[in-house]
Order: structure tokens, then C-alpha cells, then sequence
């Protein structure tokens, strides 16, 4: 084997490990800017300074100050539990709600499933902003509308896949094995049919994250979600469009970390994809 080749090999095989790592530590910070803000707070987010509006990036305010003398960077942190973790809501809500109806309308067919099929459809004929505004802007203009707006438009997607998934699997021989052994159809459904959809819905659900967060902070730069003095990240873009000229990291750094954690969604979601595809090659040969 030419030292070329080996290269290659070792490369493939580190490139994965250090994918998990960066992605394991990525999320861990998350994790902890969610649940736990406050440990990186570096000022009160909440107090109005009008001595210090418009400070620049220093060390006592990294990313600045805003038209009230706030520290961008502590109302960032707090903001990152309402838009990551409303983001996470929306994924995982829609999630639950279109695999449950994906599954039973793949399952039984019939009525059932054409209903889905063209319901689906309608949803699906709608970009995902545009539908979720008029529904955001009929249900109330907060943050928990939008939340549920997004959750209306997005379970859809969930359905149409978790149901081809299911149709796929109904002829397969283990099915008709454990309809041999005596097992029901929801239990079936529910032990092993269903499984088979987690690898494909944890590759969408992080890709979607990242989505939805791009979709909530602009319901909320729109007027349509969080509402003010909330530190939710598009809120924040939406009160610093004034002063671009004027304070430009006012408006750069909360568009900047929404871009930085979007790109880390799809990263993560490639790098949950590659795995899968990884496992279904081995498992061919």
C-alpha cells in the first residue's frame, strides 16, 4: 500500500473522532448557555446605564454597549435560553407531533393517509416564514405564538418522512415475523418500526434547530415573537437596525453568533449524517 493511501486512511479514520469531539464539546456549551446563563454573565443585562450607550467592544463590555447602556454581550447570554431553547421547543414538539402522525397514517393507510398526504402537501406548498408569520400574526404577536406557529409549520415535514419510512418497512420480513409470533400492530408499530426512523430524525431535527432558529429570530425581528425588553436575539437585531451607521457592533455580534450556531446545526447534522452512511457501508460488505 503507497504512503498516499495510508495518509487517506488515517485521515478518514481521525476526521471522524474529531468531528464528535469539537461536536460534543460544541453542544456541552450549549447545553450550558441554555440551562445555566448566568455562569457567563458578565454584568447585569437588565440595567439601563444612559452614561455608557453606544460603549465599542473593550474588555469590560466585549461586544459593546447598547442604546440603553446594556452590556451586549450578558444580554446576548441570557438570550441564548430563549432562542436556542425555543428552537429546541419548536424541533422536538414538531418532531413528536409528525412522527406520531406520520407513523399511524404510514401504518394503517387508507383515508387516513391520503388525508395526510394532501394536508402535507398544503403545508409544504408554503415557505415555512411566510406561513408562520400569518399564523404568528392571527394567534398573537409573543413569543409562546410564535413558538406555536413554528411547531404548525414544521411538524408537516416530520410526517411525509416518518410516513415513507413506515410504508417502506410494513412488507419487510421482520414485520411479518413478529405478526407470526402473535405482536399487534401498534406493537409492531411502537418497538420496531418506528426505530427505524431515529437515525434519519436526529440527522433532520439537528439540521432543523438551526432553521427554526433562523425562522424565531426573524418572527421576533418582524415584531411577530419576543417582544420588548426580552434579550432574544432578533429582538436584538431589530433594536440595533437604526444604529448600524452609528454602533456597528450593536447589530454584527447577535447576527453573528445566530450564523455561528446555524452553521454549527448543519456541521453536527452532516457530520450525524456521515455516520449513518458510514454504518450502512460496513454493514453491506
Amino acid at each position: 500500500m503507497t504512503s498516499a493511501a495510508l495518509i487517506t486512511r488515517s485521515t478518514a479514520r481521525v476526521r471522524p473522532t474529531a468531528r464528535r469531539i469539537v461536536g460534543v464539546i460544541a453542544l456541552v456549551v450549549l447545553a450550558i448557555l441554555v440551562f445555566y446563563p448566568q455562569l457567563f454573565v458578565i454584568a447585569d443585562p437588565t440595567s439601563i446605564n444612559v452614561g455608557q450607550r453606544f460603549l465599542p467592544p473593550s474588555f469590560a463590555h466585549p461586544f459593546g454597549t447598547d442604546d440603553a447602556g446594556r452590556d451586549i454581550f450578558s444580554r446576548m447570554v441570557l438570550g441564548a435560553r430563549i432562542s436556542i431553547g425555543c428552537a429546541i421547543i419548536v424541533v422536538v414538539s414538531a418532531a413528536a407531533v409528525g412522527t406520531v402522525i406520520g407513523a399511524i397514517g404510514g401504518w394503517i393507510g387508507g383515508w387516513f393517509d391520503t388525508l395526510l398526504s394532501k394536508v402535507t402537501d398544503v403545508f409544504l406548498a408554503f415557505p415555512y416564514l411566510v406561513l408562520a408569520m400569518a399564523i404568528s400574526a392571527a394567534v398573537g404577536r409573543d413569543l409562546w405564538s410564535a413558538v406555536l406557529a413554528l411547531v404548525i409549520v414544521w411538524w408537516p415535514s416530520y410526517a411525509r418522512m416518518v410516513r415513507t419510512v413506515v410504508r417502506g418497512q410494513k412488507g419487510e420480513l421482520y414485520v411479518k415475523a413478529a405478526r407470526t409470533l402473535g405482536a399487534s400492530g401498534s406493537q409492531i408499530l411502537r418497538w420496531h418500526v418506528i426505530p427505524q426512523t431515529t437515525e434519519q430524525l436526529a440527522v433532520r431535527m439537528t439540521l432543523d434547530v438551526g432553521y427554526v432558529l433562523v425562522s424565531f429570530t426573524g418572527l421576533s425581528f418582524l415584531g411577530l415573537g419576543a417582544q420588548a425588553p426580552s434579550p432574544e436575539w432578533g429582538l436584538m437585531i431589530a433594536s440595533a437596525k437604526n444604529y448600524v451607521l452609528n454602533a456597528w457592533w450593536y447589530p454584527f455580534f447577535p447576527g453573528l453568533v445566530i450564523l455561528g450556531v446555524v452553521s454549527l446545526c448543519v456541521w453536527l447534522g452532516d457530520g450525524i449524517g456521515a455516520v449513518k452512511t458510514a454504518k450502512k457501508g460496513k454493514a453491506k460488505r
